[in-house]
């Protein structure tokens, strides 16, 4: 069983968290999940090479960027990221309708030692917890 820490990003760290991570995601796979009761689940990409995620503040929109799809999340309301020793596991985002996108990495994603990301999350961002998987 692992152990994950489960940290929130808050709203106003959405467009300078998404920025830092880029430089280590290239060519990441990753599977992107869609979950809700009005839309049940869909699997939007299936262990497919992430591009670019980036949050626009003034659309107010998470862009997720595969090789083969262009996934928009509109009205982002909570970012949780789950990781081990400075590896992201996986990202869940909640957005204004209430359904869940989970962007699952096949393989962790490590953060540089010496990177903002890791920086935070050595300092411990806010409202965080632990989960089990």
């Amino acid at each position: 069983m692992k152990k994950f820490e489960n940290h929130q990003i808050e709203k106003d760290d959405f467009e300078n968290y998404f920025e830092d991570i880029s430089r280590f995601i290239q060519n990441q796979q990753i599977e992107l999940g869609v979950f809700g009761l009005d839309i049940g689940d869909q699997i939007e990409s299936e262990w497919a090479p992430l591009d670019a995620i980036s949050y626009e503040p003034k659309m107010d929109t998470l862009f997720v960027h595969t090789k083969y799809v262009d996934h928009a999340i509109r009205g982002p309301v909570q970012v949780i990221v789950a990781e081990t020793n400075a590896r992201i596991h996986a990202i869940s985002v909640t957005d204004s309708d209430r359904r869940s996108h989970i962007l699952q990495f096949r393989s962790p994603l490590l953060l540089e030692n010496n990177s903002h990301i890791h920086k935070r999350v050595l300092d411990g961002l806010k409202n965080s917890n632990n989960m089990h998987y």
